[in-house]
């Protein structure tokens, strides 16, 4: 089914950032004298709302997140310039931008990190909205998705989320969505094969129109 509108999740989904994600959290570890975290760890801790993940990772319940946050926005920011797009997502983006199909993007990170990225990478033409944050606290895009798309004339069955989280999931959910999870981005795939719906290592533009 062809879907009336496509909302991107940015981080790990459009974006592949996972590497300087991980490493801007391992230098959080670090400056806390804490070994670093491998990529199955940070797997598994990833947690929503994100202050979750970084009590696991710290090892308590104690955590100054207004500081955390600060370091990981500023490591994240000097290193953005490292991350490029996921692994086909290109291709998929300006095909559905030739069939007409209108794209926006609802996430968490800064707004400011975004259209950066999109300049960038050169795709501020292929996305008609972005949604993001307005602080650089990630906070949940649930709601944001929830309230922009109950302004929306687009029946529930006719939107399709692409992401990378269980987040995304609920964000799907929530929004009476379809979705496609990408197993490549920050949460993996065991986590996001109990979900029951769609994962997919790599994109195409037919797993879109099959769905």
């Amino acid at each position: 089914m062809i879907p009336s509108i496509v909302i991107w999740d940015w981080n790990g989904t459009v974006l592949d950032d996972l590497r300087i994600s991980l490493d801007a959290v391992n230098y959080i570890l670090s400056n806390r004298g804490l070994p670093p975290m491998d990529k199955d760890t940070y797997y598994e801790y990833l947690d929503t709302p994100i202050i979750k993940f970084y009590q696991k990772a710290l090892g308590t319940d104690d955590v100054d997140f207004p500081q955390i946050s600060l370091e990981f926005n500023d490591y994240y920011r000097r290193n953005l310039h490292r991350a490029g797009l996921t692994r086909g997502i290109r291709n998929v983006i300006a095909a559905l931008h030739e069939m007409k199909i209108p794209q926006m993007i609802i996430s968490a990170s800064h707004v400011s990190y975004i259209t950066s990225a999109l300049s960038q990478l050169k795709l501020e033409e292929y996305f008609t909205k972005v949604i993001a944050a307005e602080d650089y606290v990630a906070g949940s895009k649930i709601d944001r998705a929830e309230k922009y798309m109950s302004d929306m004339k687009i029946p529930k069955k006719d939107r399709l989320v692409i992401g990378d989280t269980l987040h995304d999931y609920e964000m799907a959910k929530r929004i009476g969505a379809r979705i496609i999870l990408l197993s490549s981005g920050h949460e993996g795939r065991k986590k996001l094969e109990r979900t029951g719906q769609t994962v997919l290592d790599t994109l195409n533009t037919c797993d879109i129109l099959s769905l």
